[in-house]
């Protein structure tokens, strides 16, 4: 009787074997994300400058052909790149350096906002001094006094 149970013995770890490489198989890659370090830092701090360049790209061609739309673009543009920069401190990876980094592009951003708000310029300034006094029939002459 023990040949025989022996025999079984042998018979289940051959039916168990070819399981449970499959298992390893299927748990290996949850296992390996555990030693992954995540690189979230850098790559924000990335895309937050290349918004940065894109803000700069489009000023320069407001300057070439004085489209007011290339104005917007660059000020959006560099408000999303302080956006993302911001997010940086949620980060588990960041670094010191990266408190630099984020410190030296949000002075570049707000730089480059100044620079874009000042060229943006009213079409017709007296209707904002005609608010101010009160004057709104200047401003909405179809409105009823």
């Amino acid at each position: 009787m023990t040949i025989q149970r022996i025999l079984i013995g042998l018979m289940v770890i051959a039916c168990f074997l070819p399981g449970c490489t499959q298992i390893k198989n299927l748990t290996q890659p949850l296992l390996g994300q555990r030693n992954q370090v995540v690189v979230c830092a850098s790559a924000r701090i990335d895309q937050a400058y290349d918004l940065y360049g894109e803000a700069k790209m489009k000023l320069a061609q407001h300057y070439d052909d004085r489209d007011s739309n290339h104005l917007l673009e660059a000020y959006y543009a560099a408000s999303d790149s302080m956006a993302i920069a911001n997010t940086v401190t949620k980060c588990p990876d960041r670094q010191r350096s990266d408190f630099f980094a984020i410190k030296n592009l949000m002075g570049l951003n707000k730089s480059l906002q100044k620079v874009v708000r000042l060229n943006m310029r009213d079409e017709d300034p007296s209707n904002l001094i005609a608010i101010y006094r009160d004057q709104y029939y200047k401003v909405m002459p179809n409105d009823i006094r």
